[in-house]
Formats: structure tokens, C-alpha cells, sequence
């Protein structure tokens, strides 16, 4: 990221932080998946251009693509509300199975994903997905609030499920990206 860019981005977190009354709160939340393929097929298909592949609503506008590995990509994102959340990537990391990712919701949230493949048995790989979540605002408490252990482990019970369609088929399933 750009120094001008980081520090627009820094400028418009602390202009967005709510006042010393606002009690915020931090949240993380781990899921495991199994996927039918082994890592090296499973690893790009985590950068943002290898999920859309994959991920029915995933369509990552690409601010800055980052040399080699991809780290230091930075792209955004739209909810169907039109709200934009800030991406950068990272690590991808092919020897030690891992990408990471943080992102950002100005005056909402920060969230800090990183995921951890293993080889298993079988050409299966198991990924080890950790999402850490951190309110910037009244309204990110509610998002954190709402991401339930239930609704969680339910967006990656989805997830598990596309991405092994799309290692099966080479297609997407119908169903909204998480």
C-alpha cells in the first residue's frame, strides 16, 4: 500500500472512532474445512482472483495487484447494500500452506483472516479458517454480534461446500458467497 493511501486510510479510521463512552468489542471465531483436493490446487483458489473462480458473489475490484506471490494486493469490495470494504492481502505463502488477509469496513469493522492448509490422506487438504473480528463503532458491535458460533460455523459449512462443488465440477454453485 502506498504511504498516501495508508495514511488516507488511517485518517478516515480515526475520523470515523467513536467517542471514549463507546465500549467496543473484538470477537474471533475459527472454523475447519475439509476440501477434496490437496493443497497446491486448494492454495489459489484463496488469493481474491482464484475465489472468484469459485465464490458465487465474489467480484474483488482490484486497486493495486502486487508483483509475484500477490502480497500487498489491495482490492475492494461491495456488499449488495453498495458499502465498500477495503482488502489487502497479506500472505500467500506456498511452503508453509498459509494466506492472510485483513480487511476493512471504515467505521465498522477490521477483521484480520488468516487461513492455514494442511495435506491430508487422499489428496484432501483440511484449512484451518480464523477470522478476528474488532468494532470501530456501535454499528461493528452489532456485526460482531451477530456473528453467532452458529452463524458462523453455518457461513462455513457454505463455503466448504462451494468451494469443494467447484474442485469437483469447475463451476460455481448458485448460492451467495458468505
Amino acid at each position: 500500500m502506498t504511504s498516501g493511501l495508508a495514511l488516507r486510510v488511517a485518517a478516515e479510521v480515526l475520523a470515523t472512532a467513536p467517542g471514549p463512552d463507546v465500549a467496543l468489542e473484538r470477537a474471533t471465531r475459527v472454523g475447519v474445512q475439509t476440501w477434496e483436493a490437496p493443497p497446491e490446487r486448494v492454495l489459489p483458489l484463496l488469493t481474491p482472483l482464484g475465489e472468484k473462480a469459485w465464490a458465487a458473489d465474489w467480484a474483488p475490484d482490484i486497486r493495486w495487484q502486487a508483483p509475484g506471490n500477490g502480497e500487498g494486493t489491495l482490492f475492494v469490495t461491495r456488499s449488495h447494500g453498495g458499502n465498500e470494504t477495503l482488502w489487502v492481502q497479506q500472505t500467500v505463502d506456498a511452503v508453509n500452506l498459509r494466506v492472510a488477509y485483513t480487511h476493512l469496513r471504515l467505521g465498522v469493522l477490521l477483521v484480520e483472516l488468516s487461513i492455514t492448509l494442511l495435506p491430508l490422506p487422499e489428496e484432501r487438504t483440511r484449512g484451518e479458517v480464523r477470522y478476528t473480528f474488532t468494532a470501530l463503532s456501535e454499528r461493528g458491535n452489532a456485526r460482531i454480534a451477530e456473528m453467532t458460533e452458529q452463524h458462523f460455523a453455518d457461513v462455513m459449512r457454505d463455503w466448504e461446500r462451494a468451494l469443494n462443488h467447484f474442485l469437483r465440477t469447475g463451476r460455481k454453485l448458485d448460492a451467495p458467497h458468505p
